[in-house]
C-alpha cells in the first residue's frame, strides 16, 4: 500500500469538496488504498469470484471513492483516520449494497435523437463514427470513459444497445458475448449508471446528457437521494 502524505491527502479532500470531479485525481493518488480496503472487504464476504475479476474490482473501486466524496465535508485532517477507515461503516455498506445482489435492469427505449442510429448499431456497432454524426454519443462515450473499464464500458453500451434495439432478453445476449450471467450484466449496468449520473450533475461539461433516457431511474432509484446541482 503506498505510504499517504497527509498534506496531500488533506488538499485532496478539501478539492473534493469545492469540485465533486475532483474525485477523479483522488481515485489516482490513492488507487492502491482503495484497492486494499475492497479487497478486504470482498474476502470478508468470502467474494473470491469477484476478487478474481480485476474489472469488478477497479468498479468497486470508483464506489468507495465516491461514498468518500460524498462525505468530503465531513471529514478533517486532523481527525488521524484515513478517509477510507474514517468513513469504512459507510463503504461497506455501499460494497455489501452492491454485491449482494443483482439489480433489476432499466426500462429504457432510446436516447432520444439519437435511437434510430443506436438500433443499427447494436447489430454492427461503430461508436466512434456515429458520434461524429451524433456529438451527444460522442459525449457519452468520453463519459462512459471516465467512470468504466474498457471492458465494462462496452459491455454496458452493448447491454443498451440491444435494449434499444428490443432485444427481449438483453442481458442473457449480453451474458454469453462476454462470458459471464445476466445477473452481472445487470448489475455492472447498474453501478456504471450510478456513476454515469454522479458525473455528469456535478461536471458541467456534460449537461448535455442530463435529459437522456439512458439516466432515468428504475422505482427503487427514484426513492433514493439524487446528487445535487454544482
Amino acid at each position: 500500500m503506498v505510504a499517504v502524505d497527509r498534506d496531500d491527502l488533506a488538499r485532496r479532500m478539501a478539492d473534493m469538496v469545492e469540485d465533486r470531479t475532483m474525485v477523479v485525481p483522488f481515485v489516482e493518488s490513492y488507487r492502491d488504498n482503495l484497492h486494499a480496503v475492497v479487497r478486504t472487504i470482498l474476502l470478508d464476504f468470502g467474494r473470491q469470484d469477484l476478487l478474481d475479476d480485476p474489472d469488478e474490482v477497479n468498479g468497486l473501486v470508483w464506489d468507495v471513492a465516491l461514498v468518500i466524496q460524498e462525505r468530503s465535508h465531513s471529514w478533517s485532517s486532523s481527525g488521524g483516520a484515513l478517509p477510507w477507515y474514517w468513513a469504512a461503516r459507510a463503504i461497506r455498506s455501499e460494497v455489501a449494497r452492491l454485491i449482494g445482489h443483482a439489480q433489476a435492469p432499466l426500462d429504457i427505449d432510446s436516447i432520444e435523437a439519437a435511437r434510430p442510429a443506436l438500433a443499427d448499431a447494436a447489430a454492427e456497432a461503430d461508436l466512434d463514427e456515429l458520434a461524429l454524426q451524433y456529438p451527444v454519443l460522442g459525449l457519452l462515450q468520453e463519459a462512459i470513459g471516465m467512470v468504466a473499464s474498457p471492458r465494462h464500458a462496452e459491455l454496458h453500451i452493448e447491454y443498451q444497445l440491444q435494449k434499444c434495439n428490443g432485444d427481449p432478453s438483453p442481458a442473457q445476449t449480453v451474458a454469453t458475448m462476454f462470458a459471464t450471467t445476466p445477473a452481472n450484466v445487470r448489475q455492472i449496468d447498474c453501478r456504471i449508471r450510478r456513476r454515469l449520473r454522479q458525473l455528469i450533475y456535478s461536471d458541467d461539461r456534460f449537461a448535455g446528457l442530463r435529459g437522456l433516457e439512458w439516466f432515468v431511474l428504475d422505482q427503487r432509484q427514484r426513492s433514493e437521494p439524487q446528487p445535487a446541482l454544482s
